[in-house]
């Protein structure tokens, strides 16, 4: 029951550091535990373990698990916070890169209202920490900016630093990200520093993905091709596995600014095919747009057409979703023979 009941702590102590693989065999050796000998634990065992299957990027396993956990006329009390309202807000953060757009937008008014009602200092904050990058993956910079503020406040409120530093960072990225072209990284690489010189880790690939496309943005190939191999070690090194989509985006489109066709090409590839393998449609549909326009100008219409028609057919909810949009006119463009 211990295990059950005080896993929180390991798997957080393991998330910080960025050991993955570590603080999912913790969660799983205690989910197993809760569900053979202690069923009232039962219910916090799966938030736990969806918790963890969500940094290592399984989206669907993470998200049944969620959903059970939820479900559950258990408590979801646990030895720090009372899980329930940081398991909708995670469950959010997966449903919008499945492209359950309206449905995550849902799950994180709950969350944030349970949170505000009944939550102490560090559920909001967690809070208000996975809803930033719940709105970060939907690149809604405006949404990002007001979760990632309440963060702040609470930490400077109640000190928090450890969670408070990470809605610091997407802050600072939704402020750069809604100028044209963005600003200077420097201040979002001085909290990034910061993180790293205290040993903290997550969610380290998924701040170097959305620092890269910020340099991308700004025309500085280089820099954005530095974030994206730190990002990548750190999915390679440590299991986390959520931002690795995000990574292989920036790193195609790079490839695509240099010219460099074949491996652009390849990379997409791949992006597409982790994307579909994870539900995430989402990125799946980001992938088939870029690259329908690298094949379309190649006069290569009819595969473009197919994974545009696949991903589109698949995203679960259109309303408001620039990439939807963007999609609809491409394949449009595709179907009339005319070019991108």
């Amino acid at each position: 029951l211990f295990g059950a009941s005080h896993v929180d702590l390991e798997t957080m102590i393991h998330w910080n550091a960025g050991h993955v693989p570590a603080a999912l065999a913790e969660a799983e050796d205690a989910a197993k535990l809760a569900r053979d000998r202690h069923p009232e634990a039962a219910a916090t065992g799966d938030a736990i373990l969806g918790f963890a299957l969500a940094t290592a990027g399984e989206l669907q396993p993470a998200r049944s698990r969620l959903e059970a956990g939820l479900a559950s006329e258990r408590s979801l009390a646990s030895v720090l916070i009372d899980l329930e309202s940081t398991a909708r807000s995670v469950l959010a953060l997966l449903l919008s890169m499945q492209g359950h757009l309206a449905e995550a937008r849902r799950s994180r008014e709950r969350a944030t209202d349970r949170a505000e009602r009944a939550g102490g200092p560090l559920e909001r904050t967690l809070v208000a920490f996975h809803s930033a990058l719940g709105a970060a993956a939907e690149r809604d910079a405006e949404a990002t900016l007001e979760f990632a503020r309440r963060g702040e406040s609470l930490d400077e409120q109640f000190g928090i630093p450890s969670f408070g530093a990470r809605a610091r960072l997407l802050a600072e990225w939704a402020r750069l990200y809604r100028a044209d072209p963005p600003g200077d990284t420097g201040g979002l690489r001085c909290l990034l520093d910061e993180r790293r010189a205290r040993g903290e880790h997550w969610p380290h690939e998924i701040v170097y993905a959305l620092l890269a496309e910020l340099e991308l943005l700004r025309g500085d190939l280089r820099a954005a091709q530095a974030d994206v191999d730190a990002g990548l070690a750190e999915v390679h090194g440590s299991g986390q596995g959520l931002g690795h989509l995000d990574l292989l985006w920036v790193q195609a489109r790079i490839h695509r600014e240099r010219s460099e066709v074949v491996p652009g090409e390849a990379c997409f590839r791949r992006m597409f095919e982790l994307a579909r393998s994870r539900g995430a449609w989402l990125y799946a549909l980001r992938a088939a747009n870029d690259l329908a326009r690298l094949l379309a100008a190649q006069g290569r219409r009819d595969e473009p057409r197919r994974m545009l028609e696949e991903a589109l057919a698949a995203l679960p909810d259109r309303a408001g979703c620039a990439d939807a949009l963007a999609g609809d006119a491409l394949l449009a463009e595709l179907r009339a023979g005319e070019g991108p």
